[in-house]
């Protein structure tokens, strides 16, 4: 058996952070990673991600969307996360999931397009599971009006640009007539504030 030299804790930290650093560097390209925590852009930066300033920035409109359904204020827990093609806002409280997913990844209109056909064709016509447009959110002449709402999903998803956003929208026991209006506002802000951000 050959032996290999023994390496010090820091040699094997120092080995660890390389290997980390390459397939970081790696993957960068190569599609999403929604659960790595990303670093907020610096000032005057083109990407497109939903940084921490930008959570932080949506964090009011949802505080006022939850106290508006259930006529009260929790604890807000606040998360960003993903990657440049993929990042996300995650809003939690004991009442309330609400989260903002923004898609900038190549061909997002046909990515908008196939969930939208794939939901159609196993609802089984459930009326809760069948996309309902919502107006003044996406590009209305995108295909089914830009942004639907999918009552059983909880859940809007909207392409307007190059920026196909999924927002989920659950409180416990709101209606779902407030919760598909809590998560357009909420898509409105996310396309204003990332607008500088759009490639």
């Amino acid at each position: 058996m050959p032996r290999y030299p023994s390496r010090s804790p820091a040699a094997a930290i120092v080995l660890a952070a390389i290997c980390l650093l390459a397939l970081a560097s790696c993957g960068a390209d190569q599609g999403s990673s929604p659960g790595r925590a990303q670093p907020p852009a610096p000032p005057g930066s083109d990407s497109p991600i939903l940084n921490t300033q930008i959570c932080d920035g949506l964090t009011p409109l949802v505080r006022a969307r939850i106290a508006a359904a259930t006529d009260g204020q929790s604890a807000l827990r606040v998360r960003s996360s993903g990657t440049a093609a993929l990042s996300t806002c995650t809003f939690s409280s004991p009442v309330a999931t609400i989260s903002v997913s923004l898609d900038t990844a190549t061909d997002s209109h046909q990515r908008f397009s196939n969930r939208l056909v794939e939901m159609i064709q196993f609802s089984g016509q459930d009326p809760a599971q069948l996309p309902k447009e919502v107006p003044r959110v996406g590009d209305p002449g995108a295909d089914y009006g830009g942004a639907d709402w999918i009552t059983a999903r909880a859940q809007l998803l909207a392409i307007r640009g190059d920026r196909l956003l999924i927002v989920g929208f659950y409180v416990r026991g709101a209606p779902g007539r407030v919760l598909r209006d809590g998560a357009a506002a909420l898509a409105r802000r996310a396309y204003a504030s990332s607008s500088g951000r759009s490639r």
